[in-house]
């Protein structure tokens, strides 16, 4: 009987371990104030465990859920745990279409519009209705999960990696990014440094033959600035 008893202890640990393991408990910190999405398991509520940041961070305002993720933005920092069950919501961008039923997939011109982003081929993970006429898709790309907002008619609302539990912030610039600055002269320059600027923007500086130049871009590879820089 006391086998049985430590036998069944033993698995109870183990479940709850991998519970945990699979995003129930999860670290999200938006650094520079910028958004970044973790994934998480949001199938019922959320809420913040234990704060991090001398931000406060207050719901729908600097964090939220969406299907598969939990996001931080503007300098929360916060440790977030899952509760309750399916029964219950928390805060979500499904706003009051939170009943609305689809069949599960989104169309082909959503997902070729996530992937023409970053000019990728990805394979879908999950793709869920936020609400008519649009979807959270969620791709596998070599470097790593993407979460995609996008419309039936492949308006791309936002694009962004999915941090990972454990996983640090990023401090590179997109590859779109630094394309978009080459593409300015049609030169091919080396990253000497580059720095977040504010959520979605960045400050970077290449080294071109004639010299070195700094370039204000969005991830996107939305340039606004290019100039060379002066006493060099």
């Amino acid at each position: 009987m006391q086998t049985r008893q430590l036998i069944g202890l033993a698995f109870l640990t183990c479940f709850a371990v991998q519970v945990q393991a699979a995003g129930n408990v999860v670290k999200c910190e938006s650094e520079h104030d910028k958004r970044v999405s973790c994934e998480m398991n949001t199938g019922g509520v959320v809420k913040i465990k234990q704060q991090l940041s001398k931000t406060r961070c207050v719901e729908d305002e600097n964090w939220g859920i969406t299907k598969h993720t939990v996001w931080v933005d503007k300098g929360c920092r916060a440790v977030f745990e899952l509760q309750g069950s399916n029964n219950a919501s928390s805060s979500s961008d499904e706003g009051d279409n939170s009943g609305y039923a689809s069949n599960g997939k989104a169309p082909n011109s959503a997902i070729r519009a996530c992937n023409a982003v970053e000019d990728w081929y990805g394979k879908v993970v999950s793709s869920n209705a936020m609400k008519p006429g649009w979807w959270e898709i969620i791709l596998q790309y070599d470097d790593g999960k993407y979460v995609c907002n996008v419309s039936d008619s492949g308006e791309v609302e936002s694009f962004e990696k999915l941090r990972e539990p454990g996983a640090a912030a990023a401090t590179e610039p997109p590859a779109a990014a630094v394309r978009a600055c080459n593409a300015v002269e049609d030169w091919y320059g080396k990253v000497v440094t580059s720095n977040a600027l504010k959520p979605g923007w960045w400050e970077i500086i290449l080294q071109y033959d004639n010299g070195k130049y700094v370039c204000n871009v969005s991830d996107s590879g939305q340039v606004e600035t290019f100039e060379r820089l002066r006493n060099q």
